[in-house]
């Protein structure tokens, strides 16, 4: 079934909706700490993807000052920054999904709170640089801007877009709030790094069965 079938416009969020991309942030999180010598335990016990680096730095170390925080944050940073991404690579079905899409006259974007140079650089690594009609990171937030739905409401306004025909596609709670707050559809998906129980509040879920069928399709 075509989830999208009376929506033009796709956002997408990125790492456990389109890609997995754990391993490589993992891998990152943990030569971070290891760099300052703080206890790797809390991390192991509570890491998520999803939040944004400084509020995921400061769930694991929620005793830090922010001088330490920033610094675990760049620490962080110029690793995954310079990682090749041996890891990351996108979920089954979901090159062939996106490629339909797009050849259908779907506009489709990019919506995350990954910061802009790793998400170039995995989308160029995915082959999607074609893809996308633009990628809305947290790089583009302006000052005092938190929320990734503030960049969907202004491409949805800048583009004269109908809220009505536009989706926002996410594996957690996050991405949910995201399309609740752009007043636009929501489609969750199961397959990623979200739990079951933040997903409910989605107007549809999206099986890897489903990726794999509208890639198929006709």
């Amino acid at each position: 079934m075509d989830l999208f079938t009376d929506i033009d416009n796709i956002f997408f969020d990125f790492d456990g909706t389109l890609c997995d991309t754990a391993e490589d942030i993992k891998t990152a999180w943990r030569a971070a700490i290891a760099e300052m010598k703080l206890d790797p335990s809390r991390f192991e016990r509570v890491y998520r993807i999803g939040p944004p680096t400084a509020e995921s730095a400061r769930s694991f170390f929620p005793d830090a000052d922010e001088t330490l925080i920033e610094r675990l944050c760049d620490a962080y940073w110029k690793r995954y920054w310079s990682s090749d991404y041996p890891c990351s690579h996108a979920y089954p079905g979901v090159d062939a999904m996106l490629k339909k899409l797009k050849a259908a006259g779907r506009r489709l974007y990019i919506a995350t709170n990954k910061n802009g140079f790793p998400l170039r650089r995995l989308v160029e690594k995915l082959g999607w640089s074609d893809i996308f009609d633009e990628l809305l990171h947290r790089d583009l937030l302006p000052p005092g801007e938190t929320e990734k739905a503030y960049l969907v409401r202004e491409v949805i306004r800048r583009e004269r877009l109908d809220p009505r025909r536009s989706a926002m596609v996410g594996d957690t709670s996050l991405d949910i709030a995201a399309g609740r707050a752009a007043g636009i559809a929501v489609v969750a998906v199961d397959y990623g790094y979200g739990f079951a129980e933040e997903l409910a509040g989605a107007d549809g879920i999206m099986t890897l069965g489903d990726v794999a069928a509208l890639g198929a399709a006709k």
